[in-house]
Formats: C-alpha cells, structure tokens, sequence
C-alpha cells in the first residue's frame, strides 16, 4: 500500500524496485494528483489497484483505504520514495511479523545514494519518539550493534512497515486524527 501524489517518476522508481518479488498486490492510493499526473501514474501502477480519491493528505486514511482493498495476509505500507534492495528482504520480514509476539517489522532505511540512515527503528526521548541512530554513517557499530541484525523497537516507521493484516484489524488501524506524524508510533 503506497500512498502517492504528483509523483509519477518517484512513484516509478518504488515501482520497480518491488519487480521480482512473489505474489504481492501492489494498491498505489493517490489523494488528488493533477490530471497528467493521474494518467501517468495508472499506467505505472498496471496490473495494479489504483485509488484515486483527491482529499487533504492524510497518510492514516490513506493507508486505511489502500487496506480496505487489500487481500493478502500481511500487509505493508511503503512511502512512494522508497527503494527496496534485494530479493529477499521480504521474506524476512514476513517471518518476523509472523511471530505472536510482534506487531510491526521495518528495515533500515538509508538516504539516497549513501549509507547515512534515515532509521533503525523508533526510540522514545524526553522531547517525544526520534528514529534511532538518524543521521550516523552505517559504518561502525552503535550502541553495541543496535544498527546491525534484527532488533526490538519501540515502534518501527510507516515509510517502510510490515504488519499481519489480523494484528492491523485487531488494533484498529491507522488513527485518521493522525493525519501526518505520529501515526505509526501509535499503531
């Protein structure tokens, strides 16, 4: 479930970074693109389910309404400038999200072209939640390896999050009062 707007070649870019990946059902939910954006964007998404529905961006209902479509187990929701690397990283996520015990799973996300990390996962300070280790170079070890293998999180971000669509249910989904930060701590 992508939530997207005005950005076609962004869009693309996400696209086709999910090319090879098995049995995934792709729901791009655009909130109000122009016209030639709207025509380039369904020829991007293809095969896929494209929601046009123009309102003010909130990325909780957004994501809602890509999920109201959805028909798989689980469930993720990618910013429309994510790039995924790899085959098998989802894989790995789905063996984690399956587990009883947790809610959510994320990657490591870097910024674009370089190994600085956008998140690990999310962390609670005295000022509110902060992505952990945001900004730091991937190359050494922090905070005993905190930026290496899988770990437990607080909350994970909702540009990169996969969860079991019962546990989604269960929880109530996104809250639409959230309409842009904070939406995925709270899930």
């Amino acid at each position: 479930i992508i939530p997207s707007k005005d950005n076609p070649q962004i869009l693309k870019k996400c696209l086709d970074s999910l090319q090879g990946l098995d049995n995934i059902e792709v729901i791009v939910v655009d909130n109000g693109s122009t016209e030639e954006n709207r025509k380039t964007i369904e020829k991007i998404v293809g095969d896929g389910k494209y929601l046009y529905r123009p309102m003010l961006f909130n990325f909780s209902e957004m994501c809602n309404l890509g999920v109201r479509e959805a028909k798989g187990k689980y469930l993720l929701f990618l910013n429309d400038d994510i790039e995924t690397c790899g085959t098998n990283w989802l894989d790995k996520m789905k063996e984690k999200a399956a587990q009883d015990y947790v809610g959510a799973v994320g990657l490591k996300l870097y910024y674009p072209q370089s190994e600085k990390i956008q998140h690990v996962g999310i962390t609670n300070l005295p000022v509110g939640p902060v992505h952990k280790l945001q900004f730091a170079e991937d190359n050494r070890s922090y905070y005993f390896d905190r930026n290496k293998g899988s770990r437990n999180y607080l909350a994970v971000t909702g540009a990169c999050l996969l969860i079991e669509a019962s546990k989604y249910a269960e929880v109530g989904g996104f809250k639409t009062n959230l309409q842009v930060a904070y939406n995925d701590v709270e899930l």
